[in-house]
């Protein structure tokens, strides 16, 4: 009896260990990787701009440039909102990495890449550079990036141009 009391025990402990392997298994392979999230359609929620000339804030810049605090409100404001609503509308990520995009009115279609971290999502055009977008939060219906663009305008007219840095952060939903 006891030498059958020892196998029950045996087997019975080689049942815990299988079912615990199945159930860390099983749990595995329900989370959803990063690339199967991305595909799909997301559309723009929200973008924020956040934007620096010669390393001062946009707001600053204007005032330095002799404009009313009010002025320089309303001209930033102005800008701002035009860099957002070239944002708006919807961008469809497909598993052949291609995608197909219509934000502030403009068809695009290219290509897209994901790095192995899933922090950065490379969209290459078609017919405009690449852009690296940084990934902030990516789940099955939530997108968060930012991306930074920096160029060189002579904004005030004296022959000298300006650095430029406009630094967007935008979020998508499905």
């Amino acid at each position: 009896m006891d030498e059958m009391k020892g196998k029950f025990t045996i087997l019975k402990g080689m049942l815990v260990v299988v079912l615990a392997t199945t159930l860390v298994t099983s749990c595995e392979k329900d989370k959803k990787d990063p690339i199967d999230n991305l595909i799909g359609t997301w559309n723009a929620q929200t973008t924020q701009v956040e934007a620096t000339v010669g390393g001062k804030t946009m707001n600053q810049y204007f005032t330095d440039q002799g404009y009313t605090s009010s002025d320089a409100q309303l001209l930033t404001t102005l800008f701002n909102t035009s860099i957002q609503q070239s944002f708006t509308g919807n961008i469809t990520f497909n598993s052949d990495k291609t995608y197909t995009a219509n934000l502030g009115g403009q068809a695009d279609t290219g290509t897209w890449n994901i790095s192995s971290d899933n922090k950065q999502i490379t969209i290459d055009s078609n017919t405009d550079p690449a852009i690296v977008l940084n990934v902030d939060q990516l789940t099955s219906d939530i997108l968060k990036v930012n991306w930074t663009e920096t160029g060189q305008e002579d904004l005030n007219s004296d022959d000298v141009p300006e650095s430029i840095s406009v630094k967007v952060n935008m979020t998508f939903n499905k």
